[in-house]
């Protein structure tokens, strides 16, 4: 069990921790008596224990407020960066007054078909296609922000390597989320995945997990200057995964072919760089520095039942639900032909736009012009 009598009345600051892994961690915090302040761009309700603090957490006058008005003990730095904007405030993250915690991503692995683990290869240098490493894709630029931290001066620093994770309104299948599988299962209709995803392992982490371990390195001087998976150690197949979601809520999974699946999933390095990965992580250096048993943490089988056992089909019983670009996509895929009622026109349009391919096209094109002529202006 977690041990968190070293952060009671310690001031944590989380920058952008209202997702699925910030709600949680704030559960766990909050239990530990520790003072936490959260920065978010809504305006939400505070309780004595949890101060939201509403504005822009990359603008570093407003972070420089928060540092000195609040005398912070850690920040836990939930933010989406591109590399300028954080090498242009990292000398404000790394100081001797407060721990850094970085969440990276498992993302920035190789493939293995060993355990990753923390001293594992960089994905950028284990590859080279160029037509990937050209870009700022996700797992590229959590690279080289993990470098700029691991050469700076800074010692209070802790790197986190988070894998998938699931939880309350958070629920993935391949490369799909909740928003789309959900309204798809509640109205009968199918979702695809290519063979090429369905029989990888995937690590797939409960973010009241991922809370647990943060937790447990936060004020822990074996986590400075360290890096850490925060993950489980088991893995599934997206297969497995699938027929849970079968079992509980019904899904029907359909296979294509992957050059089907990428008409409609957009993000094709997420799928070649990770979906289509195997993946495991070794979480043993993070049980160890903060004393957690592997019985403290939720087995992927368990914990994804009972996420999807909360979940009630009649909210997502909505034909706005499935009818939009994306969706006709699918149902262009799948043969699916389906007559929208009550549906406003603008959602309609959308659908169709996907669903029909000369729409697509000239939608496409159009777009493309579009930015041109924005780009030249």
């Amino acid at each position: 069990m977690i041990q968190t009598t070293n952060l009671e009345n310690k001031n944590i600051l989380l920058l952008g921790g209202t997702g699925v892994i910030g709600k949680s961690l704030i559960k766990y915090l909050n239990q530990s008596h520790a003072n936490l302040f959260v920065t978010t761009r809504r305006e939400l309700k505070s309780t004595e224990n949890v101060k939201y603090i509403r504005g822009d957490a990359k603008d570093n006058q407003f972070l420089r407020k928060l540092l000195s008005q609040y005398n912070i003990d850690a920040i836990i730095d939930f933010m989406i960066y591109d590399t300028l904007e954080f090498s242009e405030r990292i000398e404000l993250l790394l100081s001797d007054k407060f721990q850094y915690v970085y969440l990276s991503t498992y993302r920035v692995y190789a493939e293995s078909i060993n355990e990753l683990k923390e001293d594992a290869n960089y994905l950028k240098d284990s590859i080279n296609d160029q037509n990937y490493l050209s870009t700022n894709e996700y797992a590229l630029t959590k690279t080289e922000q993990e470098l700029l931290i691991r050469s700076s001066e800074g010692t209070k620093w802790t790197i986190i390597r988070p894998s998938i994770t699931y939880g309350a309104n958070r629920l993935q299948l391949g490369a799909f989320e909740s928003d789309l599988i959900l309204p798809r299962v509640a109205n009968g209709l199918p979702v695809p995945l290519p063979t090429e995803i369905l029989d990888r392992k995937a690590s797939i982490t409960a973010s009241k997990d991922v809370a647990k371990m943060i937790c447990g390195l936060l004020m822990n001087e074996s986590a400075y200057e360290n890096i850490f998976n925060v993950t489980t150690s088991e893995s599934l197949t997206w297969r497995e995964i699938s027929n849970i979601y079968s079992e509980v809520i019904g899904l029907e999974l359909r296979e294509v072919s992957l050059d089907d699946f990428l008409k409609i999933e957009g993000n094709i390095w997420q799928v070649k760089y990770d979906r289509m990965f195997d993946r495991t992580c070794s979480n043993d250096k993070v049980l160890k520095a903060t004393n957690l048993d592997i019985t403290d943490l939720t087995l992927p089988t368990l914990g994804l039942k009972r996420e999807l056992e909360n979940i009630d089909l009649n909210n997502f019983k909505n034909s706005l639900g499935t009818f939009n670009r994306k969706n006709g996509n699918i149902d262009r895929i799948l043969g699916i032909f389906r007559t929208p009622v009550n549906l406003n026109f603008r959602s309609y349009i959308q659908y169709l736009v996907g669903r029909v391919v000369i729409l697509e096209v000239l939608y496409l094109k159009s777009k493309s012009l579009y930015e041109t002529c924005k780009k030249n202006d």
